[in-house]
């Protein structure tokens, strides 16, 4: 369904005031971003064990955020390389906090702190590589691209659905559109910066964008599965944090990836 002219206007709004912010973060680095980072991680990590059921004042729950805290705080003062080799120490942990519920929920809870740690560490570690800056910029080009390729080509064309039974709203052109965007975006920011030249920033978009729109199929998989319409109402017009970067958390594993080992 369409969003209305008010409610688009206050998804500008706060689009406008994130981006700003995030800006300002990536240009400022260092442990303030690595705080700034961890703090949208352990958002998305509260709002995912809402999701599953976990009740904010459950044992389980408490026990599962202090192993992410724990993990986050490893991130903050040791380094991406330290908070990668303890995330599946905590992971574990997490699993075996919640195991007295169900065991499909202790799974969840330990897939939430393996997902918001390693995309924590993906974007720390994008900003500590050389160029990282310029990085960051391509991501976000490349992530906000795609989500606003696909929704105007998608309410634009129409046609046939992506994945009906997930997410009803996605359209087969709007995932083009979206890709296509985000490949003219990635070339123009890869001009400007000179981090890649203009095949190479159309070849790493098509594979960013296309697992970020994975990463927003997966959150309305999730929420589906367990019957939630929002992952919450931090953010006015757009629900939660984890509405807000679904598509941004696997990009920034996917951008990590290729840059940091190809």
């Amino acid at each position: 369904m369409a969003a209305k002219p008010s409610e688009l206007r206050l998804r500008v709004f706060s689009a406008l005031i994130l981006a700003a912010l995030a800006f300002v973060e990536v240009w400022l680095g260092g442990w303030m971003f690595a705080v700034f980072v961890s703090l949208m991680a352990f958002i998305v990590f509260l709002e995912w064990t809402a999701i599953i059921g976990l009740n904010a004042f459950e044992g389980a729950r408490i026990r599962a955020a202090v192993i992410m805290l724990l993990s986050l705080i490893v991130l903050v003062f040791f380094g991406t390389s330290a908070a990668g080799a303890v995330l599946i120490i905590f992971a574990a942990l997490a699993h075996v906090s919640t195991k007295m519920t169900t065991r499909e929920t202790a799974n969840w809870t330990a897939a939430a702190v393996t997902y918001c740690g390693l995309a924590a560490i993906a974007l720390v570690g994008l900003r500590d590589i050389e160029n990282g800056i310029a990085l960051l910029l391509l991501l976000f080009a490349i992530v906000w691209g795609t989500d606003i390729g696909a929704y105007f080509v998608g309410r634009r064309l129409g046609g046939p659905k992506l994945a009906p039974k997930i997410s009803p709203g996605k359209t087969q052109s709007g995932a083009v559109g979206g890709l296509l965007i985000a490949m003219v975006c990635a070339v123009i920011v890869s001009g400007l910066t000179g981090v890649l030249s203009p095949m190479a920033a159309m070849i790493v978009a098509a594979i960013v964008s296309g697992i970020s729109q994975a990463g927003d199929l997966f959150e309305s998989y999730l929420k589906r599965r367990f019957a939630v319409k929002d992952s919450g109402s931090i953010i006015p017009g757009h629900g939660g944090m984890f509405d807000r970067v679904d598509g941004l958390m696997p990009a920034a594993i996917a951008l990590f990836i290729i840059f940091k080992f190809f």
